[in-house]
């Protein structure tokens, strides 16, 4: 992890859609009461997940047209951006708009269903099943389902639908996606290339085959839930979320008089490479260096719920701050992915606007890569 001088950025919009509801207010709301609604264990047993809220889509995507050529993690994706902006200020601005800028994390190919469901099947009972894998993915994996097209899809449907000009860039890599995208969009902003950014990703789970994918990786959790950071917890209860911020220089807000919700002061990530493990050495001293010379009264994390990884990651925020309240993200809402840690710095943006707390400690550790930690602090 690399860290450096820290002048921040300002957080002028938030946008958020999760179990836990369709709007800031509820997210608070699930907050303050530190927890969310109970997991669906009926539809994927043994497996539990978390499906979004009840979303008004017509809110933010008023065209049917719009709407029908969209799955729903990408009108979730919209519908959060959507609020983010309005909240900002900025939504019907035409001038304004044409410069705001656009970084989004999303899932980077798709899945066949059938394909997958007859792969398994001509597997099943085989003792040297390598060959025929082998053989069936190249007979049957569509490369058009590859490639960032996914992320660059979301980025589109939200510079169309909502009128954004300005440059946009995607991220890929679960977790470390959403992490990557916020750190490059605080980097750009503090280097003074960016007098606006709208940052986020956005996810959803609920079809079969997102739950095939994460139960033949061998990371769900089986079973009766348990907290994220209980003893019991072996694995990801997902979450279908989608969480967008807009970062703004604070001269720049201030120029147009647009109220600050937040200010996110610091934010460090790194990518750890494949088979990260549980040495969470670097986010254990990027959380402490985030946390020094201040009381911190409440962490946010976005752990998985994988247990080795996560207990280290509780580990390093207690070090980091021993007299801060710890709520996990996926306690409230599940595991977001590439939302996941957009999500965690936008409830902490919340309890800051909110008053409950003047700074927020923010956490992630990837189910197996990469790692971040952001400060968000009341604006000065």
């Amino acid at each position: 992890m690399s860290g450096g001088a820290i002048r921040g950025a300002a957080i002028t919009g938030i946008g958020i859609v999760s179990a836990a509801g369709e709007s800031p207010e509820a997210h608070l709301a699930a907050l303050r009461a530190r927890r969310g609604p109970v997991p669906d264990s009926e539809t994927h047993p043994p497996f539990a997940f978390h499906a979004a809220a009840d979303v008004d889509l017509e809110r933010r995507v008023p065209k049917r047209s719009d709407r029908r050529q969209m799955e729903h993690w990408q009108l979730l994706g919209v519908t959060a951006a959507g609020d983010a902006l309005e909240a900002a200020g900025l939504l019907g601005d035409v001038e304004a708009m044409a410069r705001v800028e656009l970084h989004v994390a999303a899932d980077g190919g798709g899945r066949d269903p059938e394909a997958d469901a007859a792969v398994i099947g001509a597997l099943a009972g085989m003792a040297d099943w390598g060959p025929e894998l082998n053989a069936r993915l190249q007979r049957e994996l569509k490369p058009s389902s590859m490639l960032a097209q996914l992320p660059n899809m979301l980025g589109g449907n939200i510079a169309i639908v909502h009128g954004l000009g300005g440059g946009s860039r995607t991220f890929m890599g679960e977790e470390t996606g959403g992490m990557q995208a916020l750190a490059a969009a605080l980097a750009r902003i503090e280097a003074g290339q960016s007098a606006g950014l709208l940052v986020g990703g956005a996810y959803n789970v609920a079809p079969p085959d997102r739950i095939l994918a994460l139960a033949i990786g061998g990371l769900l959790h089986e079973g009766p839930v348990v907290p994220v950071f209980d003893a019991g917890r072996r694995g990801i209860v997902p979450g279908a979320m989608s969480a967008f911020l807009m970062l703004e220089p604070a001269a720049a807000a201030a120029a147009r008089g647009a109220p600050v919700l937040a200010r996110l002061s610091g934010l460090v990530s790194s990518w750890t490479g494949p088979g990260g493990g549980s040495d969470l050495g670097p986010l254990a001293a990027a959380l402490a260096g985030l946390a020094a010379g201040a009381a911190v009264p409440l962490a946010i994390s976005a752990a998985s719920g994988m247990p080795a990884r996560s207990q280290a990651e509780l580990a390093a925020i207690r070090a980091a701050c021993p007299a801060a309240e710890i709520v996990a993200l996926g306690d409230l809402a599940g595991h977001g992915m590439d939302a996941s840690f957009p999500a965690a710095v936008a409830l902490a943006a919340l309890a800051v606007a909110a008053g409950d707390a003047p700074r927020v400690l923010v956490s992630g550790g990837a189910h197996w890569r990469g790692e971040a930690a952001a400060l968000v602090e009341a604006a000065a």
